[in-house]
């Protein structure tokens, strides 16, 4: 994650990474190789998967490829990493609507990807931040929750929790359409079980994201 962050990442480096390790090896290709790519030939080395996805994909990639499953419950590491796919989609798709946002798209969607780490990983989340290369709004957003992306990022957790009043008060605050949350929010849960599935799952064990009734109000 550090070294895919850098303003000029070091692709044989990241190859070196991935070489090292079996499992990251192994996603990597699962991944390029997936419906999702759709590739007519299919990727057998870690140099041509990097070529094939690009940095910027593979900045998007990465938190999915980089886990150790230190969570015992397999469902619930699944179920984490598919919360944090969700939230980084749907952070992305309603941005756009954000004006002065200090962070770009990109950006906008590692937060989202970032906002499960402390989850994931056996250390506190800021402690996690400081060894990635985040712009500064991303930290203070996911840490403390302060200036516009923190805004941002409590949008999302109102919305995932119901919380409608704060909901409808952060988005004026944003000036984000109220009334666009919830289609903006299921179509981001159909692309994200869309792509989940292409990537883990064949065609006869497809699952979903679960969508509670309270986030259709």
């Amino acid at each position: 994650m550090v070294e895919v962050s850098k303003d000029e990442p070091d692709i044989e480096k990241i190859e070196e990474i991935i070489n090292r390790d079996a499992a990251l090896s192994y996603a990597l290709l699962k991944i390029v190789n997936s419906a999702y790519f759709a590739l007519r030939r299919r990727v057998s080395s870690i140099r041509q998967a990097l070529v094939t996805m690009g940095i910027s994909q593979l900045k998007q990639w990465v938190y999915l490829l980089s886990f150790n499953n230190d969570i015992d419950n397999e469902e619930s590491l699944e179920a984490m990493m598919k919360l944090s796919f969700l939230r980084a989609n749907f952070a992305m798709a309603i941005s756009d609507h954000i004006k002065d946002l200090p962070i770009i798209r990109s950006e906008v969607y590692m937060m989202g990807m970032f906002s499960t780490l402390q989850y994931m990983i056996n250390a506190p989340l800021e402690e996690i931040l400081e060894e990635v290369p985040v712009a500064q709004e991303i930290k203070d957003a996911l840490i403390r929750k302060e200036g516009v992306c923190g805004e941002l990022y409590e949008l999302i957790l109102s919305y995932e929790g119901a919380e409608w009043k704060k909901v409808k008060q952060l988005s004026d605050k944003l000036e984000i359409p109220s009334g666009q949350l919830a289609q903006t929010y299921m179509d981001c849960v159909e692309a994200v079980n869309e792509i989940w599935n292409g990537l883990t799952v064949s065609a006869d064990q497809e699952t979903d994201i679960p969508v509670s009734n309270k986030t259709h109000t």
